[in-house]
């Protein structure tokens, strides 16, 4: 039979943001409304998903050279998981020409409406999931050869991660398995460099590369390489600007990593890309955008036709 799904949604968020001496705050409040329902083959079910929150952020530095100070705080009131408060606080200090930093957040996210109502994959039982980050990393700037460049390590821990569960039973699929669901943890770290190399006035040459090491723990099992994460991303472009025109033309590589059974492998790939902005004026711009310019036969998910190329052309107008 059939089954549907439907979800909309609606937010509103207004900010401040105040700079003083040696420092920035910035705070705001946020409305947020959705709903969804599913019907047809498996029954009907409805649910919403209302939150409203306060939140700021701030920076200070400790005198004309010392180090920058920062602090955040988020307080969200969910209607159905009741209240909860995040923050992070940071540090950077810079030494020469380089930039020393670290950074510790926690986090909380709600299950989105379509991993509740989905008709075929959907769990109304999912738990909110938590969790924290901590980050250390450097950058420097070095204007005399036109260069930039930035490298961080983190690790984070997620508590009840929520991820889709192919060896749980399901009767509403095909195969009779699958179901988002709460797993026991996730544990994800890394390294991200990045970097950007000024050739002249009108071209700039950047690349970045992120080695991921993620690891999903599912109830009563033991930890696991997590499924549809490559450990192997990055890109490679150049950009080219003239007066209004910029364009910008790009590699994206990754690597192999597991289809959502944890079993067969997904092959890594190379994409490229094209897209260019014209500025009309200081309120019009218009842009295009190609991707996969080549046509290559990028495989996101097995069992999920490969895809082509796929071009966007638009204009953008500032009020």
């Amino acid at each position: 039979g059939t089954a549907n799904y439907k979800d909309q949604s609606k937010q509103l968020n207004y900010s401040l943001k105040y700079a003083g001496q040696g420092f920035k705050v910035l705070g705001g409040a946020e409305v947020y409304d959705a709903s969804a329902s599913q019907w047809g083959a498996y029954g009907s079910l409805q649910g919403k998903n209302k939150r409203k929150s306060l939140y700021a952020n701030g920076e200070y530095q400790v005198g004309a050279t010392g180090p920058i100070l920062a602090a955040g705080v988020r307080h969200d009131r969910y209607d159905v998981w009741g209240s909860k408060t995040t923050g992070s606080v940071g540090i950077n200090q810079r030494v020469g020409s380089a930039t020393v930093y670290s950074n510790y957040a926690t986090s909380y996210a709600a299950p989105t409406l379509s991993q509740l109502y989905n008709p075929t994959y959907g769990n109304t039982n999912l738990k909110p999931e938590s969790g924290r980050t901590v980050e250390l990393g450097i950058r420097q700037v070095l204007s005399n050869l036109g260069v930039n460049w930035e490298a961080s390590l983190w690790r984070g821990k997620v508590k009840d991660a929520i991820m889709y569960d192919g060896s749980i039973v399901n009767s509403r699929t095909s195969s009779g398995y699958g179901l988002y669901a709460n797993g026991d943890s996730l544990e994800t770290q890394g390294l991200e460099l990045s970097g950007a190399l000024r050739i002249n006035t009108q071209w700039q040459l950047k690349a970045n590369y992120t080695y991921t090491d993620s690891q999903t723990k599912k109830k009563g099992k033991d930890f696991a390489r997590s499924v549809q994460v490559a450990r192997h991303k990055g890109n490679i472009g150049l950009a080219y600007t003239d007066g209004p025109l910029n364009v910008d033309l790009s590699a994206f590589l990754t690597g192999k990593r597991y289809d959502w059974t944890g079993v067969d492998w997904i092959p890594g790939y190379v994409r490229f890309d094209v897209s260019a902005r014209y500025a009309v004026s200081k309120q019009l711009n218009l842009y295009a955008r190609i991707e996969n310019l080549f046509d290559h036969k990028v495989q996101e998910g097995l069992g999920y036709k490969p895809m082509g190329i796929y071009g966007i052309v638009g204009a953008e107008y500032k009020f």
